[in-house]
């Protein structure tokens, strides 16, 4: 019979209980230090223990919530394999960039509060680490890296793009046809670096050096930004 699942709680709440008692005295001694009464240099001292409780609960949160994260990616990369999880990863540990891939993948994923892009990288990782050849395994990783450059602002935006792959657009709501900051208001003051950042990831292009004086600058979705998408969501769903 087992206690450990009724000991663990406690050994934390002991763990929390030191620590808050150590900067309880650590606080106190300080402010005494610095001349306070006795009285006020206590009063300080337990105010600084609550906070500190406090700051472990919040810590152990985190914590778990990185854990879920991680365990959300490598069910989405398992499903990829098949169910085969322990087929993954010996496929991942036969090449250094496949493991790379996997080990990038899974921290990203633990960062990342958008479960979408958590599944994301679980695929993309099962994908680099199944593929049979160099260029299928080169571009899993760049798709990898493209999305994991991007803030949640840019996907928004990239998403938004991509919806209408006919569409050219422009970035000032002033001008006549489709544009960002018309469609997306709530972007606005940060539109020139969003654009900016998916123009550098090649996940979308412009005209902005055409020699036609008299045309705006309109920007769209290249092949490699819609194939970009297409993984971020999922094809086979």
């Amino acid at each position: 019979m087992s206690f450990m699942p009724e000991l663990e709680p406690q050994r934390d709440g002991i763990a929390a209980e030191i620590t808050s008692n150590m900067g309880n005295e650590f606080v106190k001694a300080v402010a005494l230090l610095k001349g306070m009464d006795p009285i006020t240099a206590s009063a300080l001292g337990g105010a600084a223990s609550g906070a500190i409780k406090s700051a472990h609960a919040a810590w152990e949160g985190a914590i778990r919530r990185r854990r879920e994260r991680m365990m959300v990616a490598v069910s989405e990369a398992s499903r990829v394999a098949g169910g085969r999880l322990d087929e993954l990863l010996v496929a991942a540990l036969d090449d250094d960039t496949k493991i790379e891939l996997l080990i990038q993948a899974l921290e990203s994923a633990q960062r990342t509060a958008d479960i979408r892009r958590v599944r994301f990288y679980g695929r993309i990782a099962a994908k680099g680490a199944l593929a049979q050849d160099r260029a299928s395994i080169d571009a899993a990783q760049r798709v990898f890296i493209s999305l994991a450059a991007l803030d949640p602002v840019d996907i928004k935006v990239l998403l938004h793009m991509a919806r209408k792959t006919d569409h050219k657009w422009l970035k000032s709501a002033d001008a006549d046809g489709p544009s960002l900051a018309g469609e997306l208001p709530e972007v606005r003051p940060v539109l020139d670096a969003v654009v900016a950042r998916l123009e550098g990831q090649g996940l979308i292009t412009s005209n902005a050096g055409s020699t036609f004086l008299t045309s705006l600058p309109t920007w769209w979705v290249t092949e490699y930004g819609l194939l970009c998408v297409k993984e971020l969501l999922d094809p086979s769903q």
